[in-house]
């Protein structure tokens, strides 16, 4: 792994600095599994390669694998020059094999389904032992019912931590409510149980081969020898390259490739009927902020076939899109604007109404018990163009409409706000106010379709899941496998002493230039704003700093009422200083926000106030970093923001339903440099739509077929 992730992954960071158009090519022997046998670990590297040009797209990849396997001095030759001339070719295909004089290229087909009435069962042993990792999962616990359902006669069900001992489960499930998510694990293994099967709940660390080896001896001694293991743990963590961290991207892969060694090790010597591991059509895409999620899956991708030529029984990897209505979490996937649909996809959880008029409605997903007493909340909105002024307000010159940066944050504020107040004993304390939303990642807009003039509705989620000390959130919207911003957050029990009298006139004494605007609107050339962004008074500039101040029109002083981000203001607050930009052109250069690194809330932004804004001339070229604090007419500061960060994007970066924030201005060819996208994209709209369990069931059936 040292050699085939982490060098890349550290590649990847530093090349993500420069903006230079470049490609990078990575050679690996045996990674694919062509006519001779593969190195699984080395499919590692194809995270890098997939994910790379999507968070930075003036960098083109390839991977070029050969085999040293039993090569002559000559054959060695041979392949250099194959190597040399597939650089020097500079073709578009991402992946490239050469076995001999034969070359190899990834493509992606569509496969015909048969009608079939009835799928044989054959691979199954009636009454036998089957083993899961992630058993407690949504997907693990509806694999194993369709098991039960067939004859299994024992499912050994691990995850991180197990069920509460059987002898307890009535007391359990008459002290706890229907929607709690013990209660609702404890039905769904009693429903399994109905079915036939006996069920053996084990906690066990996947990524711990002493963890797993007593786990599996355990499991021997209640039921006998193990026949079959489905490997269906799995984790994911989606951060850009430039801001992922090793120990992030460690425990997305561990759990998936150390938890497959492991398990392969540990019955190396007992033959399996099958081993299966679950797989993701992420190891095609390489989306954004999924450089380890994509490694971790492609590795299992070579494994299983690898697997396959040196082990008896089925050795078989599913390549699964996202799956709907199972789950704790994705029982919120049905919440959308109307009330019946919302009850009968929250399986009995408590929904509720929010008061914010950009969050619907609320379901309470906290597990007490397997989260150690941790909350989660799932909170959606049904966003229209004509209800909507986050989205009215804020669209591009060419009609796309698109929540700003800004937006997105007061969706974190407000929803992590009301996640604090429900997880409270006290549902009657006050809300909190002083909060810090940290490692903000903007990974892909959220925008309305545009169909025949028309903007189509869509569904925005925001999971928290945590306490006031720390907080994780994600918004998305088809699926929580493509993200559109994740970030963290913490109540701020004792906010830093606000500076109650800042020193304004000399922050304006300093900032002797003008900046002209357009009336009460930025001079620009790209966004078509609404009335709330016009609330620029005056803007003042210097030497890497500026003064903005900034006042919302009478009309819409109501909105503050819920707002206390308010998106339009801030947006103007700090967009409204990239003149500090070096050679800044504002009729040329378009920046969208990509991060920020901490934002401190101390108090609701007032109807007027000032922006004093600093820029960071160090960050690398194509991105800007700016700190601002944002203080009113006083002096007094309400929020402070460190490592706010743009980056120069094409101005119809929003032209394209899967435009990212991280989309790059370079010019590199791109008409005639472009990989196969009509496949992946149909992979792509594959995973956003996602499948129902019947259809898991039945894609299951058929490839064990």
């Amino acid at each position: 792994m040292q050699s085939c992730f982490w060098g890349l992954f550290n590649l990847s960071k530093v090349l993500c600095e420069y903006e230079t158009p470049m490609r990078l090519t990575v050679v690996s022997d045996d990674m694919q599994s062509i006519v001779t046998p593969s190195i699984p670990e080395k499919s590692l590297l194809i995270g890098p390669i997939s994910v790379l040009p999507h968070e930075m797209p003036h960098i083109e990849t390839q991977s070029i694998d050969i085999s040293l396997l039993h090569i002559s001095a000559d054959g060695l030759k041979k392949v250099a020059k194959q190597i040399i001339h597939e650089i020097d070719s500079a073709n578009d295909e991402r992946m490239v094999a050469y076995r001999g004089n034969d070359r190899w290229i990834r493509t992606i087909k569509d496969a015909p389904i048969k009608e079939m009435n009835h799928l044989e069962s054959e691979w199954l042993r009636p009454g036998g032992t089957y083993l899961i990792t992630g058993g407690l999962g949504g997907i693990g616990l509806t694999i194993a019912k369709h098991l039960a359902e067939l004859g299994a006669g024992h499912l050994v069900l691990l995850g991180r931590r197990s069920l509460p001992e059987r002898s307890s489960w009535e007391s359990w499930l008459a002290q706890h409510a229907d929607n709690d998510a013990t209660s609702q694990r404890i039905q769904k293994v009693q429903a399994i149980e109905d079915c036939g099967a006996k069920v053996i709940s084990i906690a066990a660390n996947v990524v711990d081969h002493e963890s797993m080896a007593q786990a599996v001896s355990d499991a021997t001694a209640k039921c006998g020898s193990i026949h079959g293991v489905i490997h269906a743990a799995g984790t994911m963590d989606d951060q850009l390259i430039m801001l992922k961290s090793r120990a992030s991207a460690e425990a997305v892969i561990d759990a998936k490739v150390k938890g497959a060694l492991i398990l392969d090790d540990i019955f190396s010597a007992q033959p399996l009927d099958f081993f299966i591991v679950f797989s993701s059509i992420a190891s095609y895409l390489g989306l954004p902020g999924q450089i380890d999620y994509t490694a971790a899956n492609a590795f299992l991708d070579t494994f299983a076939i690898e697997r396959s030529q040196r082990a008896n029984g089925k050795s078989l990897v599913i390549n699964w899109n996202a799956w709907r209505d199972i789950g704790m979490v994705v029982n919120g996937m049905e919440v959308n604007g109307q009330q019946e649909n919302i009850e009968a996809g929250a399986s009995g959880k408590e929904i509720y109404r929010v008061a914010h008029p950009a969050l619907d409605q609320c379901i309470d997903l906290s597990d007490h018990l397997l989260q150690q007493h941790k909350q989660q909340h799932l909170f959606s909105t049904h966003f229209s163009i004509n209800k909507h002024w986050l989205l009215s307000e804020h669209q591009t010159k060419t009609g796309v409409a698109l929540i700003p940066g800004t937006g997105i944050v007061e969706l974190m504020r407000a929803a992590y706000t009301e996640h604090c107040t429900r997880a409270s004993e006290d549902h009657n304390r006050k809300a909190v106010t002083a909060i810090a939303l940290t490692d903000i990642q903007f990974l892909s807009a959220f925008q309305l379709e545009n169909e025949d003039g028309q903007h189509k509705d869509r569904d925005l989620y925001i999971r928290v899941e945590g306490d006031e000390q720390q907080a994780n959130l994600t918004l998305y919207s088809e699926s929580d496998e493509m993200p559109h911003a994740i970030g963290q957050a913490r109540v701020l029990n004792a906010p830093p002493s606000l500076q109650a009298n800042s020193d304004i006139s000399g922050i304006q004494n300093r900032c002797t230039k003008v900046l002209e605007t357009d009336g009460k609107y930025l001079a620009q050339s790209f966004m078509d704003f609404g009335p709330r962004w016009g609330c620029v008074d005056s803007i003042q500039y210097g030497d890497a700093e500026s003064l903005l101040a900034i006042e919302l029109p009478e009309s819409f002083i109501s909105d503050l009422e819920d707002y206390q981000i308010h998106p339009s203001l801030l947006d103007i607050a700090i967009g409204g200083s990239q003149v500090l930009i070096n050679g800044f052109d504002k009729y040329q250069d378009f920046y969208v926000p990509i991060a920020y690194e901490q934002f401190n809330f101390f108090d609701a932004m007032p109807k007027r106030f000032f922006s004093h804004v600093r820029y960071d001339s160090s960050a690398p070229e194509g991105l800007a970093r700016f700190d601002a604090s944002l203080m009113d007419e006083a002096g007094k500061i309400f929020a402070e923001i460190k490592g706010f960060t743009m980056k120069q994007v094409e101005a119809d970066f929003a032209s394209s339903s899967t435009s990212t924030f991280t989309t790059s201005t370079s010019t590199t060819n791109t008409e005639t440099k472009k990989e196969s996208h009509s496949s992946a994209d149909n992979l792509a709209a594959i995973l956003r739509e996602a499948i129902s369990p019947e259809e898991g069931i039945e894609a299951f059936d058929r490839v064990m077929a």
